[in-house]
């Protein structure tokens, strides 16, 4: 991951700090940084929403949904 990449967390409520704490371990492993930033977004309907610069891992419960509906 570049040095200067942008980690946005998009949940629906705030972290607890252990999903805080797992979080930072998870984006340790897999790209290098424990820095990241949060947005709330009711939009998502549940699950996380994570962008790693221009590319977006989406678990929430709409990208699913939406998934759903598409195939």
């Amino acid at each position: 991951m570049a040095k200067n990449t942008s980690v946005v967390v998009e949940t629906v409520v705030p972290l607890s700090t252990q999903q805080a704490q797992t979080l930072k371990a998870m984006l340790k492993k897999s790209f290098g940084t424990e820095s990241y930033t949060t947005e709330l977004n009711p939009e998502i309907l549940g699950g996380v929403r994570v962008r790693v610069g221009s590319t977006v891992y989406d678990a929430s419960l709409r990208g699913k949904l939406e998934q759903l509906r598409t195939s």
